[in-house]
């Protein structure tokens, strides 16, 4: 009988982005000095001190503090803000899924008639 098969590192990189685009989430890998992240966030009650050495706690106050800035809503116009980029994604998103439906089935889509500039016969 066949062992069975041990994915590939592409394969699990695959699988693991689909599974965050899936779930709308990002991967984000910011660049910072690792001292003065860990004294911030000792500072903000982000990281305990004992664990300021760990690479670990340090991700985890990276993310608490990303989840904390996106649900600040502070400012006034953070809310237009918000919905406007909301919209802005939708729209993108709504247009990818157009442009793969149609790669996929080889198609267009009708336009509509108000784009067309339907005209009435008399």
């Amino acid at each position: 009988m066949l062992a069975p098969t041990e994915k590939k590192p592409g394969a699990i990189y695959t699988a693991r982005c689909r599974a965050r685009q899936k779930a709308g989430k990002i991967l984000l890998r910011p660049e910072v000095d690792e001292a003065a992240f860990a004294v911030a966030a000792v500072a903000h009650n982000l990281l305990d001190p004992n664990l300021a050495d760990q690479p670990a706690a340090l991700n985890a106050a990276a993310q608490t503090l990303l989840v904390q800035f996106c649900e600040c809503n502070v400012l006034p116009e953070v809310d237009r803000i918000s919905a406007s980029v909301k919209i802005g994604l939708l729209l993108k998103a709504l247009r990818n899924i157009r442009k793969r439906s149609t790669k996929r089935h080889g198609r267009n889509y009708p336009a509509s008639a108000a784009a067309r500039g339907s005209r009435r016969r008399s």
